[in-house]
């Protein structure tokens, strides 16, 4: 939904506005811009009757449903396409506006839905002290993937991180410093990132960002089987909690499946629940920029700095 009260009141996803030289409007960051940023970097070098090599843009329109039919087109195309020598795919971020920002890994990502049941039907809260709530439950197989306090995950799900790759974290963190987590909307000072002592040592920032791009991490995204605050004085059948689990840029999604459903269905469950770990079908894997040639990253390198008043990509 466009959460439209959520805009500022001089804003409008449905507007494109610019203010303070920056675009506003549904689909301007993620990933409406595209199509745009393209064909503009095409036509600026027409301007300035600059060579350039046969470009081909590849559009779709369903980035955000798991790209279901892209691959069907790639391969309907390859003949149009080619071989590519170099390919650059505009659906990702920048941490400043002041160089070139490159990203060189995506995590994958999966779907989960658990659901933990002590009761038949539902019964008075006047028997609690007799059964535990089914939310205890949840809690606790939570504990077994998921570290509330640290985040960490299960081993299963963890790989070994390319030194190139922490190497890109401690160049990031350097570049932009306490930003790496500054730049979220806590809602008041106190809050603190996810390692908090980075909140204190700048020399951790980089674990921040691999915890970004390198670790698993597993984030609740919706429930079921919970009324809202309205809810009476009951003890619930079941709670259900939608998952979105964050797996490592070079690991398979379905071998991650099959562990984090594992160890959610593991026996025995606390205090004999019947715990059911669904895996629906949405999936997708992760992504590993292959070491930049150096013809490349001297092209990048050298735009950069160009463009950006000498400021190097990173």
């Amino acid at each position: 939904p466009p959460l439209t009260e959520d805009w500022d009141k001089d804003l409008h996803p449905h507007r494109a506005i610019i203010k303070n030289g920056k675009l506003y409007g549904r689909g301007g960051a993620d990933d409406g811009y595209a199509i745009f940023a393209a064909v503009n970097s095409i036509k600026v070098l027409q301007s300035l009757n600059r060579p350039y090599p046969r470009c081909c843009i590849v559009i779709e329109g369903s980035e955000e449903s798991g790209s279901p039919d892209l691959m069907y087109y790639i391969d309907k195309l390859k003949a149009k396409i080619g071989v590519p020598r170099v390919v650059i795919c505009l659906d990702s971020g920048c941490q400043n506006y002041e160089q070139l920002w490159m990203t060189v890994s995506l995590r994958g990502v999966f779907i989960a839905e658990l659901k933990t049941q002590l009761l038949s039907e539902a019964v008075h809260s006047g028997d609690s002290g007799l059964v535990r709530d089914s939310f205890h439950v949840m809690r606790l197989i939570l504990d077994r993937i998921d570290n509330a306090w640290t985040g960490e995950s299960l081993k299963e799900l963890t790989v070994q991180i390319p030194p190139s790759h922490v190497q890109y974290a401690k160049d990031c963190a350097e570049c932009i410093g306490e930003a790496v987590y500054t730049q979220l909307p806590f809602c008041n000072d106190e809050c603190v990132p996810q390692i908090p002592e980075c909140k204190q040592s700048k020399e951790k920032l980089y674990e921040l960002v691999l915890n970004r791009t390198w670790r698993p991490q597993v984030t609740v995204t919706g429930v079921d089987g919970m009324p809202g605050l309205k809810g009476g004085n009951v003890l619930r059948k079941y709670t259900t909690l939608k998952l979105s689990v964050r797996i490592p840029p070079s690991m398979d999604p379905q071998v991650a499946q099959t562990a984090f459903k594992k160890a959610c269905e593991a026996t025995p469950t606390p205090f004999g629940a019947k715990v059911e770990c669904r895996i629906p079908g949405h999936s997708g894997a992760g992504f590993v920029n292959p070491e930049f040639e150096p013809w490349l990253l001297a092209s990048l390198q050298r735009a950069s700095k160009t463009y950006f008043s000498g400021k190097p990509a990173q």
